[in-house]
């Protein structure tokens, strides 16, 4: 009778090397994607943000030019709607910013139009849209207040 010796082979199959790679590839894959996300959605919402404040601040600015005078703020509204671009919080720039009208010293190319709408004798409607384009779209932020001739003589 002749005797047989069992062998137990050592180390790995090709086969159960190849399904380790692959669940370690796809661990990868999804760590590198759920990266990518967060680095996306952080981006932003800091764009957000900041879009934000450009929009509060102009409102801040409307409230001061309103202040100023209420006469020579209402010349700057119509019943259909005044559109000024206020990239540098000014009257210098009437209808819709352009691309080359954007808010200067920011790390985002915003725009930042303003809409004057008079709805009643002493009422104007302001709405400011600050907004920005990214690898995934336009966004913008929209703010809006009315105000009223407060200090009427």
């Amino acid at each position: 009778m002749k005797k047989i010796h069992n062998k137990q082979i050592k180390g790995q199959s090709l086969f159960e090397m190849i399904v380790a790679v692959l669940i370690v590839s796809l661990v990868m894959i999804a760590l590198v994607s759920l990266s990518t996300k967060n680095l996306s959605l952080t981006a932003f919402s800091r764009n957000k943000t900041l879009a934000n404040r450009h929009s509060q601040e102009a409102l801040e600015w409307v409230r001061g030019e309103r202040d100023k005078g209420w006469t020579t703020f209402l010349t700057r509204s119509s019943a259909g709607g005044s559109n000024w671009c206020v990239s540098t919080l000014s009257w210098a720039t009437s209808g819709a910013c352009g691309s080359g009208t954007t808010i200067p010293n920011s790390t985002v190319p915003f725009l930042r139009n303003l809409t004057l709408r008079t709805s009643a004798a002493n009422t104007v409607e302001v709405t400011v849209v600050t907004s920005w384009v990214d690898g995934s779209g336009t966004h913008e932020s929209r703010a809006s207040t009315t105000l009223t001739n407060w200090k009427k003589s």
